[in-house]
């Protein structure tokens, strides 16, 4: 897992699909185009955009946005911050269970060919570090202070 930051204003994105998890849905986009104010041009490809992230996501919108990679150089969307205060973060950690559980499910019947072990060890590895990646993303996305963490979350929308 590699955590990213970017800053700037999306002014392009390219083709998108949603598509559906157990925590919701997941917008993805072919790429995604970024100018910073230095005036550089950078250009995302492979971007998932987690519900609440890609519902603070527009075009010509100042925003920071807060990605970690993923397999196949696919990047995740977990945070946004907007210029006009607004902020949401998007939990993976239900997700990364959701395919530890999925990865010892699928190794149990395959142990019996011997090639199940190695997909049970994947997985309880995805189990065991779950908590430190969430901890990880939640320290880059609210900071080490915790007045501005409590002050960012206040500004996050509600879930009921």
């Amino acid at each position: 897992m590699r955590l990213m930051e970017f800053e700037g204003e999306a002014v392009a994105f390219g083709i998108s699909k949603i598509s559906a998890f157990d925590d919701g849905s997941c917008t993805e986009y072919s790429s995604v185009e970024f100018n910073e104010e230095s005036g550089r041009r950078i250009l995302i490809e492979n971007v998932n955009f987690m519900n609440e992230v890609g519902r603070l996501f527009e075009l010509n919108e100042p925003c920071r946005i807060h990605l970690m990679t993923g397999k196949k150089n696919v990047k995740i969307a977990f945070g946004i911050k907007r210029a006009d205060g607004q902020a949401a973060y998007q939990s993976l950690q239900k997700v990364e269970i959701h395919t530890g559980l999925m990865l010892i499910g699928l190794g149990i019947p395959l142990t019996l060919f011997l090639i199940g072990i190695p997909a049970i060890l994947y997985g309880l590895y995805f189990l065991f570090r779950a908590p430190f990646n969430e901890e990880a993303r939640r320290r880059a996305f609210y900071g080490q202070d915790p007045i501005i963490a409590r002050q960012l979350a206040a500004r996050e929308i509600v879930r009921v």
